[in-house]
């Protein structure tokens, strides 16, 4: 079964499992690829791989970051940078689930 992008067609599968089987976001790390583009440019490039995968393959930020948050203190839920993480959390997001 395939989803229609545009003129182009995806197949539709469970991305958390592809992320899962791939690690993609794992393979960029062992490679250094973080460590090259910085803190701040490794966010950026993590939203943009979370929005990607949101609009193309309609899956969540926790699915994608699942196991990253504190590697990279991202919150899952506004994709802001965080120190203080809690369960992928950052304060205010944890707070408003509460």
């Amino acid at each position: 079964m395939f989803k229609k992008q545009g003129n182009l067609s995806y197949p539709i599968y469970n991305l958390q499992s592809t992320i899962s089987n791939l690690s993609v976001i794992s393979k960029l790390d062992e490679k250094g690829v973080f460590e090259f583009l910085g803190k701040e440019e490794t966010h950026q490039f993590l939203k943009e791989i979370v929005n990607l995968a949101q609009r193309i393959y309609d899956c969540n930020s926790g699915e994608i970051l699942e196991g990253y948050t504190s590697r990279f203190q991202i919150c899952y839920i506004c994709l802001e940078r965080s120190e203080n993480l809690y369960n992928g959390l950052c304060a205010k997001c944890a707070g408003e689930l509460e």
